[in-house]
């Protein structure tokens, strides 16, 4: 059961004399990178960045290795020591150098990612079933935002007590809704789940947006990620049937932790179909998804969702 969790999730280390390491992740022109990971070397523990870039965890006393992580950049590694007082460790990821393999041009020669995609699709149940169980701390934070608000709905005005009462500007931009929660997670093959909600918090209205962990995998030839989004699922980008809805085009490789990583662009054939556009990087030789940052878009049915893995 090879599962990727989707959107916010922090894996905290948490002691009782413990710590607060804290810093922001950018690149090297200063932009900031939203959601990117900073792992604990050697432990489970890590935290994801949220969308402005910044991160916080906690640590007791000892010497660490923080790995930070983003698609499409080179991991950056930074040594601390934690003593008594709280650390501010800042991250600039570089872009990750892409080379391109030397290939023999012949008329009408498929590109090279079409290879790679089938040596991936043949391992793809292999994969899909090597995680038989698996335990975790889950933090999840999602957000709503209303980018304008319109002055009348069916020809009614909307009033002004329910603009404030959303927490709108005078545009009509805002945050309509906003969820937190910190779930413990234990999971077994074929169908064990349990869920213990430690905390959770919501403003706004109930019925929007995700406030309990999803588990998907693109292993699976439907990734479901919410009823919401498409009850149907997505066509994984490594599904059985996957030429059918993508054309690929390779972008290059790079390598990181001794591994060859080829960096792949997913592409939908058609509109309005329930399908994935981005990048999706895969391992060479063992075929294994290394990361992936795909998105669905308005071309996509129902709703529009990033998911950066």
């Amino acid at each position: 059961m090879h599962k990727l969790l989707i959107l916010l999730f922090i894996f905290p280390a948490i002691s009782v004399s413990s710590q607060t390491i804290e810093g922001t992740v950018k690149d090297t022109e200063g932009r900031i990178l939203p959601f990117a990971s900073v792992l604990v070397k050697g432990t489970p523990s890590g935290v994801t960045a949220n969308q402005e870039g910044k991160f916080s965890i906690h640590l007791s006393p000892g010497k660490y290795v923080l790995d930070c992580h983003y698609v499409g950049y080179a991991t950056s590694s930074k040594q601390i020591t934690v003593d008594s007082a709280n650390q501010k460790v800042n991250f600039v990821l570089t872009q990750q150098k892409l080379t391109l393999k030397e290939v023999v041009v012949k008329k009408s020669a498929e590109d090279p990612a079409y290879e790679i995609i089938r040596n991936a699709i043949k391992k793809r149940k292999f994969y899909q079933t090597e995680v038989k169980a698996f335990q975790a701390q889950i933090y999840i934070k999602g957000m709503i935002r209303m980018i304008n608000l319109p002055e009348k709905i069916f020809g009614k005005k909307i009033p002004e007590d329910d603009r404030s009462e959303m927490g709108l500007d005078s545009s009509g931009k805002g945050i309509i809704y906003l969820t937190e929660s910190v779930t413990k997670v234990s999971a077994e093959e074929p169908d064990k789940l349990k869920l213990e909600v430690v905390s959770t918090r919501v403003s706004g209205n109930n019925g929007l947006g995700f406030s309990f962990p999803a588990f998907l995998s693109f292993y699976d030839n439907n990734v479901n990620i919410a009823d919401q989004l498409n009850p149907r699922g997505f066509v994984s980008p490594i599904a059985d049937n996957a030429f059918n809805f993508y054309n690929y085009k390779f972008m290059g490789s790079f390598f990181e932790d001794g591994n060859e990583v080829n960096v792949i662009t997913v592409i939908p054939k058609r509109n309005y179909e329930p399908l994935f556009s981005g990048i999706i990087n895969i391992t060479e030789n063992d075929w294994r998804i290394y990361s992936c940052n795909l998105t669905l878009t308005k071309k996509s049915p129902r709703k529009l969702c990033k998911c950066i893995f």
